[in-house]
């Protein structure tokens, strides 16, 4: 939100437009809670439908993945796996207040759920905002 700072979801999203991969499109509606109470992981279902990225549990983080990770029961928050300033790989995400943060890799990935990878660049559900997330658990 202008003036408030940005989400983590926004935060990798903008990432992957600055990298060229998905050009800017509008996501589905969504509550800062959501994802809390459900049994699965339904932010990396969610991706995964939107774009061409495959989902990998225990893998080891590469440049560009999209790491998901639980705060509090469920997952319901992300980040993606960059480089800080001398080439080492660091995982790039927003805390609360909306103020992005680099965190050294190794203890993001140890509380991982599964990490995401594209497969090819765009969007496979296009427009991605017809994704109605109320009836994800219905997939």
């Amino acid at each position: 939100m202008p003036g408030k700072g940005i989400d983590c979801i926004h935060l990798v999203m903008q990432a992957i437009y600055g990298a060229g991969v998905l050009e800017p499109r509008k996501l589905p509606p969504y509550r800062t809670r959501w994802g809390l109470v459900s049994p699965e992981n339904l932010m990396a279902k969610a991706l995964c439908l939107m774009f061409w990225a495959s989902r990998h549990k225990n893998a080891v983080a590469q440049y560009g993945d999209i790491i998901i990770w639980t705060c509090g029961k469920q997952s319901n928050h992300c980040g993606f796996v960059g480089k800080d300033s001398e080439g080492e790989l660091t995982c790039w995400h927003v805390l609360k207040g909306g103020i992005v943060h680099t965190t050294p890799l190794k203890p993001v990935v140890q509380r991982a759920q599964e990490l995401l990878r594209f497969a090819k660049p765009g969007w496979r559900l296009d427009p991605p905002d017809q994704l109605d997330l109320k009836k994800l658990n219905e997939r």
